[in-house]
């Protein structure tokens, strides 16, 4: 029982750290595109 448990919580914990990647890479790409954009008005 006690196993199970804890294999649940690391697969819920890998899951959760997965989609905060993706929502940290998502929002790092979007900086990092403002950036760019930014970047380029200035006459580059």
């Amino acid at each position: 029982m006690r196993d199970a448990t804890l294999r649940d919580l690391a697969g819920y914990l890998m899951l959760t750290v997965q989609s905060l990647k993706a929502e940290v890479g998502g929002d790092l790409t979007a900086a990092i595109g403002l950036e760019k954009g930014f970047n380029s008005l200035d006459g580059d």
